[in-house]
């Protein structure tokens, strides 16, 4: 696993919302790097190179979000989130994959997805999908 923290932090200081803490799963480093950048800004940000970890991860840590790419080693990032939607369901659950979301299609309609991100991202685009999903 890249950059993960071993006791990722919570909270925040009173009256301020808490920045909320993300899971991102991908199997290329490069990305993994590169998303953890990009979600700084707004998150605590741990990484995962592979869905094993990411579910070792979640059952250790509290998240209020994962984030994976579709395409994952041994699995899709589809069957992840709908394993991470019986497990966890508190966490709430973004898919990013390079093309559009048609080719999701009833995924998305149901809650195994709660928002889609093309790669690459637009500027603020996986930010935003990250805040829209996580409860105030």
């Amino acid at each position: 696993m890249i950059g993960a923290l071993d006791n990722p932090p919570v909270g925040g200081k009173d009256g301020e919302r808490a920045m909320p803490t993300v899971l991102v799963i991908d199997g290329d480093p490069q990305l993994l790097r590169s998303t953890r950048v990009q979600l700084l800004r707004c998150a605590k940000v741990v990484l995962a190179a592979d869905p094993d970890r990411a579910i070792e991860l979640l059952e250790r840590f509290h998240f209020d979000v994962v984030v994976t790419d579709f395409h994952l080693a041994g699995t899709s990032g589809l069957a992840l989130l709908g394993e991470v939607r019986r497990r966890f369901p508190s966490v709430r659950r973004v898919l990013v994959s390079a093309g559009d979301s048609g080719g999701f299609g009833p995924a998305l309609g149901e809650p195994t997805v709660h928002a889609f991100v093309s790669k690459p991202y637009a500027p603020g685009s996986l930010e935003r999908a990250v805040l829209a999903t996580t409860p105030d």
